[in-house]
């Protein structure tokens, strides 16, 4: 914010006769792009048998090194909050999201062991359906961990490239699609072909998959996932829009927090973590772009996020 005439601390002692102390200024330097800071005192004078000052006395200390350092030292306390976060989110998953599917696969497992020869045919297919579902909902699971680690540790190495959008959403409904039919969802691809986009193809693949994913959970059977995009010369947006249930403002605004513990229920009872959203997230900032939600309670849900269409941007 622009220092105002009547902020200046000479200014202020002068008019009301009374010592400034450990006012804050900074100076912006456009040639260097950076700010000076300095630590600025007035102390008023008065000539003998006057009751307003004649001047003003001010001294300045130029801080700079020392708000660098404090800079410094609260990015460093906010990644570590952030990594402490991290892990408490890990733990999290581990002892009751990953626990949780393996007692079910536990307990469909002893029951056709102890009831082999008591169950009709009916009764063993579903309960072997339960074990194939318990089974890929947990197999996506780890991998979310095992990505989530990678990008922690600094493991998962940023390879941008120039890619084909169209193709790339198409892979990602091709290996989701029979769980689209499974529900009775149809996958929309209306992203105009050759727009291209530049991207890391296994990030941007990993989170066509998470967004559509998490779209099949939460419609109900016959409804739509569609995915679009529009392109300047700099950005594409794209999103990835249901029409499924939808969430309440105050649920959207958590969705890519690591503080808070997201666990919703599909349309058909499938569970998940929040985690497959919180590494869109991440993945897409890697890659120059953002990410956001538009949802209403009932009326679906948009995920749009941005990347660069150029090397420029």
């Amino acid at each position: 914010t622009p220092l105002k005439l009547s902020d200046i601390p000479g200014r202020i002692s002068l008019t009301s006769g009374k010592a400034e102390t450990n006012h804050l200024i900074g100076f912006y330097f456009d040639n260097e792009n950076h700010f000076k800071w300095l630590m600025v005192s007035a102390v008023p004078e008065f000539r003998p048998g006057d009751i307003e000052p004649s001047g003003v006395f001010t001294t300045f200390s130029d801080i700079t090194e020392m708000k660098n350092i404090q800079e410094s030292l609260k990015k460093s306390q906010e990644e570590l909050k952030e990594t402490g976060l991290a892990k408490d989110k890990f733990f999290s998953i581990i002892a009751h999201d990953l626990k949780s599917p393996f007692l079910g696969l536990l307990g469909f497992a002893s029951i056709l062991i102890d009831e082999f020869d008591n169950l009709s045919k009916d009764e063993m297919k579903k309960f072997i359906g339960d074990m194939n579902k318990t089974t890929r909902n947990l197999y996506q699971l780890i991998e979310h961990l095992l990505e989530w680690s990678r990008l922690q540790t600094g493991r998962i190495e940023l390879n941008i490239e120039t890619l084909d959008l169209y193709s790339t959403v198409e892979n990602a409904i091709g290996y989701l699609d029979a769980s689209a039919k499974n529900k009775g969802i149809s996958i929309i691809n209306e992203v105009t072909k050759n727009l291209n986009v530049k991207a890391d193809v296994l990030m941007l693949s990993s989170v066509f998959e998470n967004l559509i994913s998490n779209g099949i959970k939460f419609t109900e059977a016959g409804g739509r996932i569609s995915v679009s995009a529009a392109a300047d010369n700099h950005f594409a947006e794209i999103c990835v829009r249901d029409t499924g249930k939808g969430m309440k403002e105050e649920l959207k605004q958590k969705m890519f927090r690591l503080d808070v513990n997201i666990s919703t229920r599909g349309t058909a009872g499938e569970e998940g973590t929040g985690l497959g959203l919180i590494l869109s997230k991440e993945f897409i900032e890697r890659q120059g772009g953002k990410i956001w939600i538009e949802s209403e309670l009932g009326k679906g849900t948009a995920v749009h996020f941005t990347l660069p269409t150029n090397d420029q941007a």
